[in-house]
């Protein structure tokens, strides 16, 4: 198995423990945001806002530019980026995070989840086949 996936167990009540050496170990408040059919992601709220900022501020740049089609791109991703959001869950004393309801029953989430560290979130898969379907989903997307 990828070094950089992690089976976790869910536990009775839904939460999933984050690892301390992940990229939202040391996170208080955690993001999840869906992705598509196959996984969503987690982030540390305070770097997705950073990251979303940073977005605005290049948007700015391209529409004082003239640059409309940037601008255009830009606004798209930040309204993608707004919208797909599920919610935010706050992280307990032992570090974990709990995964509501509807996200168990979307994703099929029984006693465990992978985890994929990515550069500034983690993906959460609920099995080896969708992250494997997910990898053949980029690669084709590569190759348009």
């Amino acid at each position: 198995m990828n070094e950089e996936i992690k089976k976790m167990k869910i536990d009775g009540k839904g939460r999933i423990t984050v690892p301390k050496n992940s990229i939202i170990g040391k996170s208080e408040k955690v993001l999840i945001e869906k992705e598509d059919d196959l996984t969503f992601s987690l982030y540390d709220l305070f770097i997705f806002n950073g990251y979303i900022e940073k977005l605005k501020r290049k948007r700015e740049k391209a529409f004082d530019s003239g640059d409309m089609r940037l601008f255009e791109y830009l606004n798209n991703k930040i309204n993608l980026l707004m919208i797909s959001k599920f919610g935010v869950s706050d992280t307990d004393g032992n570090n974990r995070i709990l995964l509501p309801s509807m996200i168990r029953e979307m994703y099929d989430l029984k006693n465990e989840i992978l985890l994929f560290s990515g550069e500034d979130h983690l993906k959460a898969f609920n099995d080896m086949k969708n992250y494997q379907e997910y990898e053949k989903r980029l690669i084709n997307n590569m190759r348009l």
